[in-house]
């Protein structure tokens, strides 16, 4: 008899144990969080429970909205800015890098800074400004040849008076503008496709918007020949950074980067030096005009560039996720209200709900929009302005949706 009572007991104890009610609560809650994923009756049912479950609803839910942006945001990579289009980049690049490191330039860095930039006037082809406010400059050029209309006012007339007396033997066909009718002549203009400057002591992106401006003659600021056109690439070292500024000849905007000094390899580093390095082997007259080089040579730049912007694309990432953060938890507030606000007809059965038990509501809801945005949105437009907006846009649907269906008026 003891022995089956010592079993009874046993079994009474594993039952016991199966029939925990701290497990079966547990799962309980869960599968009724799950069906408020979809169900807005469970959404307005949950504001009766207690009151730090939609806070740590809405808090995951902010969180997990927020994750496509951050990893959007965090791989980001700076280097593709060299990737074609590249508008002779890289033939120009590969000279400026054979004529700095013949001309024994040096591009040093020290203390997260430029340090000193010897020997640059060896190579430069100009300056701006003159003593020490100069500016040295060293440029790629080539050139072409364009169509360029007639400026002459004299044979701007010779030029109509030609067409009024042809006119006149014959009507001018539909196809046949003012403009296609004025004289044109072939000229030989210079193209620079890359600038290099020396603006040691200058604010580089206030430099670069003075001279480097996407109009049909991108550095007319400085320099005026009617006959050269300057366009595409420049590289502006400064004090702090590298900007670097890509452009089409004739274009209306621009592609820009800082590339930061403070990477750990760039510490004592001569840039030019570097480069070498990272590309293995040195230019010479005999290879740096070579496809294998200007192929190492470009992946060379973007390591620097990938490098040295490093610091501010983690920065850059934080503070947007932080943005789009309280974008979120704002307009999940304002959801709340919109939901208090609807329910305060006389009509409505629902005006007796507290503006807390409202934020219940939306704060239970907020789970599915959350999870739609992170799932549907990261490879696509999680990194983009669209990205901050997509759980706001799925959650204010969900709300209206709710509202409508769920705590409509009655009018019966």
């Amino acid at each position: 008899m003891a022995n089956k009572n010592s079993k009874v007991k046993k079994v009474n104890k594993k039952k016991k144990k199966a029939k925990n009610p701290v497990l079966l609560s547990f799962f309980a809650g869960l599968g009724y969080w799950i069906k408020s994923w979809f169900s807005n009756e469970r959404c307005i049912e949950a504001r009766e429970k207690k009151g730090y479950i939609p806070f740590l609803i809405t808090a995951a839910s902010v969180v997990i909205a927020v994750l496509p942006i951050l990893s959007s945001r965090m791989s980001t990579n700076v280097g593709s800015v060299l990737d074609t289009p590249t508008y002779g980049l890289e033939t120009s690049l590969a000279t400026f890098q054979y004529e700095a490191t013949e001309g024994n330039v040096e591009i040093n860095i020290q203390d997260n800074a430029l340090a000193s930039f010897n020997n640059f006037e060896n190579i430069a082809n100009g300056q701006i400004g003159t003593g020490e406010s100069a500016i040295y400059y060293w440029a790629h050029s080539y050139e072409t040849t364009s169509l360029i209309e007639k400026t002459d006012t004299s044979s701007e007339s010779s030029s109509s008076e030609s067409t009024s007396s042809e006119t006149t033997s014959s009507e001018v066909t539909s196809s046949e503008s003012p403009s296609a009718l004025r004289a044109i002549e072939e000229k030989t203009i210079t193209v620079y496709d890359l600038l290099v400057f020396n603006a040691k002591g200058s604010y580089a992106s206030t430099f670069a918007s003075s001279v480097l401006t996407t109009t049909n003659d991108p550095n007319k600021a400085w320099y005026t020949s009617s006959q050269t056109i300057f366009a595409t690439n420049a590289l502006i070292f400064a004090d702090d950074y590298i900007y670097f500024y890509k452009a089409a000849k004739d274009a209306t905007s621009a592609t820009t980067v800082n590339v930061y000094y403070e990477a750990s390899m760039f510490q004592g580093q001569n840039l030019i030096a570097l480069i070498n390095d990272l590309t293995g082997v040195d230019p010479s007259a005999t290879n740096y005009y070579t496809n294998e080089y200007q192929t190492s040579l470009v992946s060379a730049y973007k390591t620097v560039f990938i490098a040295g912007f490093e610091r501010a694309k983690v920065a850059n990432a934080w503070a947007y996720t932080g943005v789009a953060a309280l974008v979120n938890v704002a307009m999940i507030l304002v959801f709340g209200l919109m939901v208090y606000l609807m329910t305060r007809g006389k009509n409505n059965p629902y005006r007796d709900y507290k503006f807390l038990e409202c934020y219940k509501i939306v704060g239970w809801a907020t789970f599915s929009p959350a999870l739609l945005s992170m799932i549907a949105f990261i490879p696509s437009i999680g990194g983009s302005s669209i990205g901050l907006l997509i759980f706001v846009l799925l959650l204010g649907v969900r709300t209206m949706w709710l509202s409508m269906k769920n705590l409509r008026p009655s009018y019966q």
